[in-house]
């Protein structure tokens, strides 16, 4: 199978590579941006609302080591 040739299952593997790679990508920015507001209104912001920020973080942290794990199964089982 040549992988330069369009519509291959190697094409295809490489595409869904690039679609996790970037859900990864995505995910790991949402929770940079979440920690840095932490980091920046610590302590000056409502006790409530800290508890949502760290529960969204939380949230995000979860999610981006679902994307990235994800991201390292396809490309152990594909070797792509």
């Amino acid at each position: 199978m040549n992988p330069s040739v369009p519509g291959t299952a190697v094409e295809s593997a490489c595409l869904e590579k690039a679609r996790l790679k970037a859900a990864y990508n995505s995910a790991a920015e949402n929770l940079s941006r979440a920690v840095a507001v932490m980091q920046r209104y610590l302590g000056t912001m409502r006790h409530e609302e800290y508890e949502n920020l760290k529960k969204y973080s939380e949230r995000m942290r979860r999610e981006s080591e679902r994307a990235l794990a994800a991201l390292e199964r396809h490309i152990a089982e594909h070797g792509c």
